[in-house]
């Protein structure tokens, strides 16, 4: 009586192989755009938009990020930079523009650009009074682009966040911003050959801000949830000043 059972267990699998296969290279490719362009591959930054906020609006931002390689093998670390151009209120609630390098050690290195906007729609005080923390939450989509030097690798990313904020005072002048992002992107790897593949995959981000009048210190995680989980973390530092 085993052998029947057997067949019923072997051939389910068999005939779901190629189309298990096809999911986890699509998650796969569809991760590895996502983690080279500068949605995933740098880690999440919230700086909220608040007209009656002294702060001024625009600035510049750097970022460190690492997270192990895409497809699990190994121990392997992949570092990413980024400097961000906090524009302000320009096109939307707060615009930010994005470069960036990827690289590891014994691998080739990976440039990056994207743009990314945010659209608070909801704020509400926590409590009474000018001090009071207040909740934000809002939309943040963007577009990313990445390249891979000396080879014929892109990778094309749309993202989506829904980022929930709180906003509150740590004494006269300090603000702590912590926040979540949950949300998901679209992304596309362009290989050698002209072969492409690509997928959509669910993100949840999150992290912390201390940030005074103009210098502000953030630290902040994300985690793709592809065929192999994949967690990106890393720090950031923020300069916004009255530039134009």
């Amino acid at each position: 009586m085993r052998f029947p059972g057997r067949v019923l267990f072997t051939l389910p699998s068999l005939l779901l192989a190629p189309v298990l296969h096809a999911q986890t290279a699509s998650q796969l490719a569809s991760a590895s755009a996502l983690l080279n362009t500068p949605a995933a591959g740098l880690p999440p930054v919230y700086l909220a938009w608040n007209p009656a906020n002294p702060i001024p609006k625009t600035g510049m931002m750097a970022r460190y990020g690492r997270h192990r390689d895409v497809a699990g093998f190994g121990s392997m670390g992949i570092s990413s930079m980024g400097v961000t151009a906090d524009l302000g209120d320009r096109w939307s609630d707060k615009t930010q523009v994005t470069v960036g390098l990827k690289t590891c050690s014994g691998c080739n290195a990976t440039l990056m650009g994207g743009v990314q906007f945010l659209a608070e729609f909801a704020r509400s005080p926590l409590g009474h009074g000018d001090e009071s923390a207040v909740l934000a939450i809002g939309a943040q989509p963007a577009l990313g682009v990445a390249h891979t030097v000396d080879q014929n690798t892109w990778y094309y990313s749309a993202t989506l966040g829904i980022p929930v904020a709180v906003e509150a005072m740590l004494g006269p002048s300090i603000h702590v911003e912590p926040f979540i992002v949950p949300g998901g992107g679209w992304g596309m790897t362009s290989e050698d050959g002209g072969s492409a593949r690509n997928g959509f995959l669910a993100t949840f981000g999150g992290g912390v801000g201390v940030y005074g009048d103009q210098v502000g210190v953030h630290f902040g995680m994300q985690r793709i949830f592809a065929h192999r989980r994949i967690t990106q973390w890393g720090l950031g530092l923020s300069y916004r000043g009255p530039w134009r």
